[in-house]
């Protein structure tokens, strides 16, 4: 019996880039839409399950377990999650990105000490300059924090701006929905003022409320200069000559619901 290796070969190219396609859009849905898209994420795993199947591909079932994990824990499917991180576990040989996208999974997967576990991996995202991962480390971040709407609040204000720094639409749009579902308030700019940013904003709230510079750099992940350099714009910007006259200041302002 003769093979037709170049039918073969295209068929398992075909199955292979189909597997990974599936895989893709369901980590997409499940960024953007979580539980609430939970039957479409699962769906699209299951096709990516049968595709790869078809295609006898290993290196899809590797990628598969994985990306698989980090779709269904985002939509509440967390014993298939667990059991998907695990055989990748038992099979991967991990790059950096991917043991930080594991990291990342667990901390979902873990019933009190997720934050800490989030705030350590995106720590290093942040050195191994994986921007966009960061940035849906802080979001989810901020989805493990939400009993604490104010540090929830301010996580998501810097996701949202820094996404809008570098032009990630999809992030800084999904960042503004958590903020407007927390309830976020913004601040009414008078006539000719500069408008202040996310940033800005959850800078001046925690000054307002006593944090000191090294406080505040701790609560949103931001480093000391970056803080500084917060505080002096704020400064300018609300018209005011230190942070005692700025905490006051910040009380007086005019405020409006966020939902827009």
């Amino acid at each position: 019996m003769s093979i037709d290796l170049h039918r073969t070969g295209s068929r398992f190219a075909a199955g292979r880039g189909f597997t990974r396609a599936l895989l893709l859009a369901a980590l997409w849905l499940a960024l953007v839409g979580g539980e609430e898209l939970r039957h479409e994420v699962v769906a699209q795993v299951d096709a990516a399950r049968a595709c790869a199947e078809v295609a006898g591909c290993p290196r899809c079932a590797t990628e598969l377990r994985l990306v698989a994990a980090d779709a269904l824990a985002r939509v509440g499917r967390r014993t298939e999650a667990a059991q998907s991180l695990e055989e990748w576990g038992r099979v991967a040989h991990p790059r950096p990105r991917d043991e930080l996208t594991r990291r990342r999974i667990h901390a979902l997967l873990a019933e009190r000490d997720g934050p800490q576990l989030l705030e350590s991996a995106l720590h290093d995202t942040e050195e191994l300059g994986f921007v966009l991962d960061a940035l849906w480390i802080r979001i989810d971040l901020a989805t493990l924090t939400d009993t604490d709407r104010a540090r929830a609040k301010d996580v998501l204000t810097v996701a949202a701006e820094s996404a809008g720094e570098i032009g990630a639409r999809t992030v800084q749009q999904v960042a503004e929905k958590r903020l407007r579902a927390l309830g976020v308030r913004t601040w009414r700019r008078g006539p000719g003022s500069e408008p202040l940013t996310d940033r800005e904003r959850a800078v001046a709230r925690l000054i307002a409320a006593g944090a000191s510079n090294p406080e505040i750099a701790q609560q949103l992940f931001l480093s000391r200069k970056t803080v500084e350099r917060h505080v002096s714009n704020l400064l300018k910007k609300v018209g005011v000559r230190n942070r005692a006259e700025l905490a006051a200041r910040v009380a007086a302002l005019e405020i409006e619901g966020a939902p827009r």
